[in-house]
């Protein structure tokens, strides 16, 4: 699976700065590039990183079942992408939902992103967004 562009960017640019902070000389900087280019620290790197990331929780896996309750809230309500990303927006307005993102994945960014209280927030304008037709509503709750 490919990082997104965007995170890559990001990760790069990090990466950039502390190599660009770690005060080497000139010299440094081109074996760091060569080194780079054509010996073994991509590989030790990737080492380093997996096995750091073997002791972190997966936020995915965490926010699995917050993110099916959230969509089946959403379904339930009718609301579009659009009503969505403007309730994330009105939330949080750092939130930088893409365009071509999929409702699942504006759900699920916006589920990694945001703070306890901003969740319950959007949970309380959903819930409290349009009312519910009570036959539907009924057929929604024998199903769960």
């Amino acid at each position: 699976m490919m990082m997104q562009s965007t995170r890559y960017k990001a990760l790069l640019r990090s990466l950039f700065a502390s190599v660009m902070q770690s005060e080497l000389s000139a010299s440094d900087l081109r074996l760091l590039a060569e080194e780079l280019r054509r010996g073994r620290l991509g590989d030790e790197l990737a080492y380093m990183v997996e096995e750091a990331a073997s002791h972190f929780q997966d936020p995915i896996r965490e926010t699995s079942s917050d993110l099916r309750a959230l969509e089946r809230l959403v379904k339930d309500k009718r609301l579009t992408k659009a009503a969505i990303q403007n309730i994330i927006t009105s939330i949080d307005a750092r939130s930088t939902a893409q365009e071509a993102a999929t409702m699942r994945q504006i759900l699920q960014e916006f589920l990694l992103s945001s703070s306890p209280r901003q969740l319950e927030k959007f949970k309380d304008i959903i819930t409290s967004s349009g009312n519910t037709d009570p036959y539907l509503k009924g057929i929604s709750e024998r199903d769960k």
